[in-house]
């Protein structure tokens, strides 16, 4: 309140700097009067402030590592918490990912292997004789 930019030195500033000369005794006592009516109100919240800041409930005698809060079942805050996945996903498995779903959605299934299949694959298992025109 009383700060460098705080309510009452805006209003000391704009009332009571600028004030002529024969109005400054009677703005300075109703600037006054203002501050005291804030501080006493200030003053008077002050008590239920600090009583909400802890809450009640919270249990200060506990196991280490394991706190009652509010009546409830025990939290045991020695657990390891979630881990956040680092970094962001390239744009081109971003992109594959998306396609990769689209067809899902549209009812085709994903087979993965090798991009090139071996010679055996291709023409041994298949009986192509060594010399047969596909193999070149």
């Amino acid at each position: 309140m009383a700060r460098k930019n705080g309510v009452l030195t805006q209003i000391n500033d704009l009332w009571l700097r600028a004030a002529p000369k024969d109005g400054k005794r009677d703005v300075g006592q109703r600037v006054n009067a203002l501050k005291t009516t804030v501080e006493e109100y200030v003053q008077k919240s002050r008590p239920s402030v600090s009583a909400t800041a802890m809450p009640r409930g919270v249990s200060a005698k506990a196991e280490v590592g394991v706190v009652k809060a509010y009546g409830e079942r025990p939290i045991d805050i020695t657990l390891p918490g979630i881990r956040r996945p680092l970094g962001a996903e390239h744009p081109i498995i971003k992109t594959m990912n998306e396609m990769v779903s689209v067809f899902r959605n549209l009812g085709y299934s994903i087979e993965e292997g090798p991009e090139i299949e071996t010679d055996y694959y291709n023409f041994e298992s298949l009986n192509f004789p060594p010399n047969h025109p596909a193999r070149d």
